[in-house]
């Protein structure tokens, strides 16, 4: 700090500003319907000059865990909660990097898939699947019954038959 400040004093000014290295297309993933998805993505500048900055999303299904970083790379770590979505939702939105060297957006697309439990006939969909299964293979049906998934295969309280 000091020598930037008799830098200052001294009439020498530092304009070069590096530019950061940011994914260029959008984050794209996909998250089990009430889970959490763990991803990071990375930033650098282009010349490896330390780079000081904030990260932020204003999706509220976003929780940045690197918040800040102060480094010529530095790996953005994040994690998206899929509480209260169904499959089929698609979410989307962007993480704004404010930093040292200027201000970016790094745009995210998340989509809601539901667990299916996987069998020597396929996924298990449906209750007709799994009784179908049952039939075949009492036991690799028992296996699927003791999934923590299965619950989300029936249907739902509200829906009639």
């Amino acid at each position: 700090m000091r020598k930037k400040i008799q830098d200052l004093v001294r009439g020498k000014f530092d304009y070069d500003k590096p530019a950061l290295n940011v994914p260029g297309e959008p984050i794209v993933f996909e998250v089990l319907e009430n889970s959490v998805y763990r991803g990071e993505f990375q930033i650098r500048s282009e010349d490896d000059r330390e780079i000081r900055g904030l990260v932020e999303c204003g999706n509220p299904h976003i929780i940045c865990l690197t918040p800040q970083f102060d480094a010529a790379c530095a790996t953005v770590k994040f994690e998206y909660h899929a509480k209260e979505l169904k499959a089929g939702c698609p979410d989307c939105g962007e993480f704004v990097i404010v930093s040292s060297s200027g201000e970016y957006k790094v745009p995210f697309q998340a989509q809601v898939i539901r667990y299916y439990c996987p069998s020597s006939i396929g996924k298990i969909k449906t209750l007709n699947d799994f009784s179908n299964l049952a039939k075949l293979n009492w036991e690799e049906a028992l296996g699927v019954f003791q999934n923590s998934h299965f619950k989300e295969m029936l249907p739902d309280e509200k829906t009639k038959m």
